[in-house]
């Protein structure tokens, strides 16, 4: 396993007013009332989500979207690529996060021009459908119908070889996707780029970030006992509570033999970073060539800052020979 350090100066103490997140502004006396609470605000809280970020590619970038046949419904697929593409570019499949209840392709929009900037790479950035309204499966199979579609595009697009990203939930999905694909028999992709992903949602690994925070804390009693993290997980597995599946948590997987070489991303601040780095361990252990590089100092969700904050742009500009 290559492991690669990277420090970033310290983020600035800055005033900020982020978008107001219900999350954290409620009156429930229990989890049933909670989850209400929060599904009545949903609304409010998917526009609460998403970063600042600012034009980096410098070659002129083509974009189209076109829509295609997902699981149930039709889905969106946003395709990058750049003015003189020619043939057999790299392929990338891209996932965007959003706890698989939010989040929206414009999200990382400018980190994927980037990458196809960069790298010279199409991009396909697919618009799964969301959960609550669309539980699991319905996210995975629209990412495996978006991955289809690119296998049998190819000429079209001009690619040869197809990786798949995410950040976050999409990196879950990524990398369920992939363990999804090798299962069905379908070829793997070349690589999986899994920027600080979500990989286990069972009891014992659903993170609890502010458990051990001091009464006097200014950090609600629902977001201590991370109700927000169940709600999020009940909405995902609708009915289901299948938690140690491994196309939803890939940490739980029994056999990771088989999988593309890996590039692994966590972040210091980030309740996330420990599932990342046991997967990449694991992963690692089953002889999948990994590559894990962990970001002091930069927080989780850095892709969508890019152009705003350096580490987007230092991120493509190591993944150009990757993907």
């Amino acid at each position: 396993m290559e492991k690669l350090i990277l420090h970033y100066p310290a983020p600035p103490e800055e005033d900020f007013e982020p978008p107001e997140d219900p999350t954290w502004s409620y009156d429930c006396d229990s989890y049933a009332d909670y989850k209400q609470y929060m599904l009545e605000h949903l609304s409010q809280k998917r526009k609460s989500m998403g970063g600042v970020s600012r034009p980096v590619a410098a070659k002129g970038i083509v974009m189209r979207d076109v829509l295609i046949p997902g699981y149930r419904e039709e889905i969106r697929l946003r395709i990058y690529s750049t003015e003189e593409k020619g043939q057999n570019c790299p392929g990338l499949l891209y996932i965007h996060g959003g706890g698989w209840y939010g989040g929206t392709i414009w999200g990382p929009e400018e980190f994927l021009k980037g990458i196809s900037a960069v790298c010279g790479a199409v991009v396909v950035s697919v618009d799964y459908h969301l959960a609550p309204e669309h539980p699991f499966p319905e996210g995975l199979f629209d990412c495996r119908e978006a991955m289809y579609w690119m296998d049998g595009h190819k000429a079209e697009l001009g690619i040869g070889e197809i990786s798949v990203g995410g950040d976050s939930a999409g990196g879950n999905l990524a990398a369920g996707l992939c363990l999804l694909l090798r299962d069905e028999g379908f070829k793997t992709p070349k690589n999986q780029i899994l920027l600080y992903p979500a990989v286990a949602f069972t009891d014992e690994l659903l993170a609890t970030p502010f458990e051990d925070a001091d009464e006097e804390e200014d950090v609600p009693f629902a977001v201590k006992d991370n109700w927000p993290g169940k709600v999020i997980r009940d909405w995902y597995f609708g009915q289901s509570t299948e938690y140690d599946n491994p196309y939803v948590s890939p940490l739980c997987a029994e056999n990771l033999s088989g999988l593309p070489s890996a590039v692994v991303v966590t972040c210091e601040f980030d309740g996330l970073m420990e599932q990342g780095q046991a997967y990449a361990e694991k992963l690692d252990s089953f002889g999948v060539q990994l590559r894990l590089w962990h970001f002091e100092n930069t927080f989780h969700g850095f892709a969508d800052d890019t152009g705003t904050d350096p580490q987007g742009l230092d991120l493509i500009y190591r993944l150009k020979d990757l993907i």
